[in-house]
């Protein structure tokens, strides 16, 4: 059996949010991302959709955690579009801790770190959905997620929204809302 399809896969919990990406396509969110590092964490919102690579025999899990309707797209289609498959870094990695989040990420304009962060998860950690925790140890890597997440001159060169600032909720709702 192959560990990879050749298509990428898009979960949504409702048939009305599928009947919406086939009339309308996908929609571009800012979506929180929370990565662990060995003595800090850092939490922002990244602009994208979601996709997995994961073969059908295989999706039961996913598909509990991020609903039961979902469309499948050729990889072809997928790397035209620019999608990509993300990179996970596990918590006490020196290219998370000593390049990712060091102490000045929050006040960085570092826009190559951001860039990069904007296709990295952990992999491995909590899994939390609405602001609860779903499972406490959750492997991301099984999820084998592709991301589109657009070019900085499509996000109003907005690549990310620091989580713990002040204005984080207003800034994500305006940002979704320009999208």
């Amino acid at each position: 059996m192959a560990l990879s399809t050749n298509s990428v896969f898009h979960f949504t919990k409702d048939i009305d949010s599928l009947k919406g990406i086939l009339s309308s396509f996908f929609r571009i969110k800012y979506c929180l991302e929370i990565i662990e590092g060995k003595e800090k964490t850092i939490s922002f919102a990244v602009p994208m959709v979601s996709f997995c690579d994961i073969p059908l025999s295989q999706v039961i899990n996913h598909v509990d955690k991020y609903g039961g309707y979902g469309i499948g797209l050729l990889k072809k289609w997928a790397k035209r579009k620019r999608l990509n498959p993300v990179l996970y870094l596990e918590k006490s990695s020196t290219i998370l801790n000593d390049v990712l989040i060091r102490e000045e990420f929050e006040r960085s304009e570092n826009q190559f770190i951001q860039e990069l962060l904007r296709y990295t998860k952990n992999y491995d950690g909590k899994l939390i959905r609405n602001n609860e925790v779903v499972q406490k140890e959750y492997r991301y890597y099984d999820e084998r997620e592709w991301r589109y997440c657009p070019t900085l001159e499509e996000m109003f060169k907005q690549p990310i929204i620091i989580h713990n600032t002040e204005n984080y909720t207003q800034e994500k709702q305006s940002f979704n809302e320009r999208i």
